[in-house]
């Protein structure tokens, strides 16, 4: 959702203005409701929650739409034209120069378009006309309306000037600490994610926005801050996960408030000392953060997750005892999450080399799906038949034997693999095992079964249909090959 809320926001003023009205009303009214909770509360609430509550001014901004009608009419005519690769950031001046649109109403525009990540596809083109027409002096946008001064600095950004961007976002009157902060989330994620530039301003746009928005935020933003410190790592500077990463962490563990977001902080902190280089520190710091999560209230998966990622340390410094313990510290907390079946995953391949480390064997098995659901064999070019099968389960899945009663087809196990089918902060953790299916040259196929056996309980078997293209399965069958990815 984070990722793309803001292309639902933009996409809202292309609807009936009478909807939107009424829509903005509803979410005027649950802001409020977040605003009136006491700081503990509202703390407490996930950071892609409190986006309403920082949405509903960016879109006050635009009411009353009768005042606004004009520009959101030329945005969206911008927008087809964008869409139709007539208006580009590289054409924009010549473009607008050619449809005689103005500087204020470019600056109109660009101050009526909600700022999110990914911005708005009009975004980069309006501010390129205006970057060509005003030029490189950071003083001629100082003047801006809150909105357009906040997405040139973006643009700035982008263009690789860090300081001035930054001289322009400090420029913005903080009337509204929490929205501010939201705001500066925008640009940090527009320009790491997107742009994939000054990743030192992101940085420091993630550190601003985060203090303006309180403690909890202090600790939820290390996550971010660690990713754009990686991008940097990969460009040949390491520093940045001790100087700017570390310290940071650190000090967002001790804020009282904070306790909600450690799952955040604590696998971040520990990321940045190895990173850097101190793989002692790393596991020492983070057994100290750990011991802390036992005398505060902290959500289960928080603690799962936090004990997850310093087991990994841990492991990788010698001792796996103690990394198992903290494995199945990670299980117990949040047996139905992603972390849970990561660190069940990781428990497995300890117990291969060290059977000392004890019980290894936490999460009942459990096979989530089989695609296809009907296996139809297609001749190719060749003569023969292709296909595969993928069975999708949680970490202690094994697919212990595959058999089939169709002559000649002959089946092969691969190896199976824990695999991420999830997105960004949505992470969805599945064991994969694929099957290979060959019906070699000059065989006829021919209808029978492929039989799965599993160690799952409650579907130790499962029989897969085999059937010849000829055969006309019926509609909505799965097509011989390799299935798209889980959802």
């Amino acid at each position: 959702m984070h990722r793309h809320y803001g292309k639902a926001r933009s996409s809202v003023w292309r609807q009936a203005p009478c909807w939107v009205l009424l829509a903005l009303c509803a979410l005027r009214a649950i802001a409020a409701d977040i605003d009136a909770l006491p700081d503990a509360q509202r703390d407490a609430l996930d950071p892609v929650e409190l986006n309403w509550a920082a949405m509903v001014p960016s879109l006050s901004g635009l009411a009353p739409l009768g005042s606004h009608a004009a520009t959101l009419s030329q945005l969206s005519s911008w927008r087809a034209a964008a869409a139709a690769g007539e208006l580009t950031e590289a054409n924009a001046a010549t473009w607008m120069a050619t449809n005689k649109v103005d500087r204020n109403t470019l600056i109109r525009a660009l101050d009526a378009i909600p700022l999110a990540h990914p911005m708005d596809e009009v975004y980069l083109p309006i501010c390129a006309a205006l970057y060509s027409d005003i030029g490189p002096d950071i003083n001629g946008y100082l003047q801006f309306p809150r909105t357009a001064r906040i997405a040139m600095a973006t643009y700035l950004g982008a263009l690789e000037r860090p300081q001035d961007a930054r001289q322009l976002l400090e420029s913005v009157p903080v009337d509204e600490p929490r929205r501010m902060g939201m705001d500066l989330y925008h640009v940090a994620n527009e320009l790491m994610d997107w742009r994939r530039k000054s990743y030192d301003l992101a940085i420091w746009a993630f550190k601003r926005g985060a203090t303006l928005r309180g403690p909890a935020d202090k600790a939820f933003v290390c996550l971010h801050i660690g990713q754009a410190c990686w991008k940097l790592y990969k460009q040949g500077d390491p520093s940045a996960y001790g100087e700017q990463l570390a310290p940071w962490a650190e000090e967002a563990l001790t804020l009282p408030g904070s306790e909600a977001r450690w799952g955040y902080a604590i696998p971040a902190l520990v990321d940045a000392y190895y990173l850097s280089g101190q793989t002692d520190k790393a596991v020492e710091r983070g057994l100290h953060h750990l011991k802390r999560l036992r005398e505060h209230l902290v959500p289960p998966s928080a603690v799962g997750q936090a004990h997850y990622m310093v087991a990994r340390y841990v492991a990788a410094s010698g001792d796996v005892k103690q990394a198992a313990d903290l494995y199945r510290t990670a299980i117990r907390h949040c047996p139905g999450q992603s972390w849970a079946q990561l660190a069940q995953a990781e428990l497995l391949r300890l117990a291969e080399k060290h059977e000392e480390i004890g019980q290894f064997r936490l999460i009942e098995p459990e096979l989530l799906r089989v695609a296809p659901e009907r296996l139809v064999l297609l001749l190719g070019d060749d003569g023969s038949a292709k296909a595969t099968v993928v069975c999708d389960g949680n970490a202690t899945l094994e697919i212990t034997k595959v058999t089939t009663d169709v002559d000649g087809l002959s089946v092969t196990q691969g190896e199976a693999k824990v695999v991420d089918t999830g997105r960004k902060l949505m992470v969805r953790i599945v064991k994969r095992c694929e099957i290979g299916v060959v019906l070699p040259e000059g065989v006829t196929p021919a209808k029978g079964q492929l039989v799965l056996h599993t160690n799952d309980p409650s579907r130790s078997v499962v029989v897969v249909p085999v059937m010849p293209a000829t055969a006309s399965p019926a509609l909505g069958d799965a097509p011989q090959g390799a299935p798209a990815a889980a959802q």
